[in-house]
């Protein structure tokens, strides 16, 4: 009878071919100091979250003194401020056919060039319109910026 397992889930680890049990492999992990960059699925932080939270803070993207984006209701996620669609001026934005896929988060990202004026940043802007990581899902059509882009969080007031 032919296997029903996929052929990555024939793999086992070095823990799983010690019979070292999951407590004891996220006991070391953590001590390890790795816990936040390997969350098991079953965390509270790793629950998709429905709405960005309001900050304390505004989130403002700009380039060459011109205001790309600007929101109190953003996410950061892998040392970047992920902005809602609706918070960017698309004006300024124009959509390129580079694409990349980001094996973490689990989907491809599309980009976008911004200009303004005679200036501009290829590729500085990118989204992911869909994501198969529940841990990211939340970010699904933010938008991050890059290569250029200043990005400052300013106390509100």
């Amino acid at each position: 009878m032919p296997s029903r397992l996929k052929p990555w889930s024939r793999r086992t680890s070095r823990f799983q071919a010690t019979g070292v049990a999951q407590e004891e492999r996220v006991a070391r992990v953590q001590a390890m100091g790795l816990f936040d960059k390997f969350k098991t699925s079953s965390s509270a932080e790793s629950q998709m979250a429905t709405a960005a939270p309001v900050r304390d803070y505004v989130a403002v993207a700009s380039y060459e003194g011109a205001e790309l984006a600007k929101t109190d209701t953003y996410y950061e996620a892998d040392g970047r401020v992920y902005f809602p669609a609706d918070s960017v001026n698309h004006d300024l934005l124009h959509k390129t056919a580079t694409t990349s896929y980001c094996g973490v988060k689990g989907g491809q990202a599309e980009y976008w060039t911004v200009r303004v004026g005679d200036k501009e940043l290829v590729d500085a802007v990118w989204s992911y319109p869909h994501l198969k990581q529940p841990n990211y899902k939340h970010l699904e059509t933010y938008r991050a910026f890059w290569k250029g882009v200043n990005v400052e969080k300013v106390a509100k007031t």
